[in-house]
């Protein structure tokens, strides 16, 4: 599995980085997402390829369950960083109903 990442990194450098360079560069800079999503950690549920957003666009948050607890002191971080710094203005708390590939 570790050779199957290294060459989707690669592919990924070749064809997605290099064609969009630009777009690399802005995002190496600064982060500027509108959304934070709370979301589950099922791999099943890909939240780029689910809002068909890029890279930059939504800030992600997962666990198992995709459960917000007020002892979770990852989520706490999370949020202090997504509200108080990145300045995002939704949070999305995301859930699985039917089939990974369709939310409601």
């Amino acid at each position: 599995m570790i050779r199957t990442l290294l060459d989707g990194n690669r592919r990924f450098v070749a064809e997605v980085f290099e064609k969009d360079k630009d777009y690399f560069a802005d995002l190496r800079k600064a982060q500027n997402p509108t959304v934070l999503w709370i979301g589950c950690s099922d791999s099943r549920v890909p939240v780029n390829t689910i809002t068909q957003t890029k890279a930059g666009e939504v800030f992600v948050h997962r666990n198992v369950g995709n459960i917000v607890a007020s002892n979770d002191w990852n989520l706490s971080a999370v949020l202090e960083f997504s509200i108080n710094h990145l300045r995002i203005p939704d949070i999305v708390v995301s859930s699985i109903f039917s089939p990974p590939a369709r939310l409601s």
